[in-house]
C-alpha cells in the first residue's frame, strides 16, 4: 500500500524502496531519456501539465515540431506544432490538419493513454546540453526495446503504479488539479514482426517530401505514430542514420 509524506513543503509517495516525488504542473514536468549522457541515447522526451488537466508530451529533438495533447475534456489529438506547421521550412501539408490523430480519451477510471518505444538498435551518442531535472533510463539489451507507459488516472484510483505486476518500474507523477499521469517503463523483447514493422516505417519515413534534405546525423531522430486499438497509441523512436 502506498504511503503519501510530506517533507519540506514536497510530497512523496513510497512503495516498497521506491520514493516517487509528485511533479506539479508549475514545475516543468518529466524529463527523460534512454541511454546515458556520454553513451549511446535516445531523445530526451518531456511529459507536463498544466492546473487545468491538460496533459502534454514532447520530445525535444524534433525541436518544437512534435507535440502531443490529452485535453481535460477527453479530447485529444497529435500532430505538429502550431508554430511549425505555420513556418516557412514547415514539412507539414498546407490544405490539411496540422494533426495526425484525433481521438476521444475513455472516461474509465484508469486509462493507458500512450506508449513510447525505444528499440535497443535505434541508440546513438550525440551531444547534448540537458536539464538537471533529466531522469535516464537503462539501455536496453541488444534486441529488446524500452517502453515508457502514460497511464491518466482520476486521483484517488490508483493504489500502486500501473502495470507493476508485469514489471514495470516507476518514472515519476504529475498531478494536476483534477488527473494524475503516471509514466512507468519497462524493457520487453522485440519480435520478428515488430521489428519488420519499424524496418517498413523506417523505409517509409526516409522517402517522405523532403526528407531526402535532413542531414543523416545521429543527433536527429525520426518518429513513427501508430495505434493498436481505439485508446492505444504509441511512439516509436528512430535514429536518423544508418548506422
Amino acid at each position: 500500500m502506498p504511503q503519501e509524506k510530506v517533507t519540506k513543503n514536497k510530497r512523496r509517495i513510497q512503495f516498497r524502496d521506491s520514493i516517487i516525488e509528485f511533479e506539479e504542473a508549475k514545475r516543468g514536468g518529466l524529463r527523460w531519456a534512454v541511454g546515458s549522457l556520454d553513451g549511446p541515447r535516445s531523445s530526451t522526451w518531456r511529459l507536463w501539465g498544466n492546473k487545468k488537466g491538460d496533459i502534454y508530451i514532447a520530445v525535444r529533438h524534433l525541436g518544437g515540431i512534435l507535440k502531443t495533447s490529452f485535453h481535460s475534456d477527453g479530447n485529444c489529438h497529435t500532430g505538429f506544432t502550431s508554430d511549425y506547421a505555420g513556418s516557412a521550412n514547415s514539412l507539414a501539408p498546407k490544405e490539411e490538419s496540422r494533426h495526425w490523430d484525433r481521438w476521444q480519451l475513455s472516461n474509465e477510471a484508469v486509462v493507458r493513454a500512450l506508449q513510447i518505444v525505444v528499440p535497443s538498435s535505434e541508440l546513438r551518442k550525440f551531444e547534448s546540453n540537458e536539464s538537471a531535472q533529466m531522469i535516464w533510463l537503462p539501455s536496453p539489451i541488444s534486441g529488446w526495446v524500452s517502453v515508457v507507459s502514460i497511464f491518466i488516472a482520476q486521483p484517488d484510483a490508483l493504489k500502486t503504479w500501473p502495470a507493476a505486476e508485469h514489471g514495470a518500474k516507476p518514472l515519476g507523477i504529475i498531478r494536476t488539479s483534477n488527473r494524475i499521469v503516471w509514466a512507468v517503463y519497462a524493457e520487453n523483447p522485440i519480435d520478428d514482426n515488430s521489428r519488420a514493422e519499424i524496418e517498413k516505417n523506417r523505409a517509409k519515413v526516409a522517402n517522405m517530401p523532403g526528407a531526402a534534405e535532413v542531414p543523416k546525423k545521429p543527433g536527429i531522430r525520426a518518429i513513427l505514430w501508430g495505434s493498436g486499438d481505439n485508446q492505444n497509441r504509441f511512439f516509436i523512436e528512430l535514429a536518423w542514420d544508418d548506422q
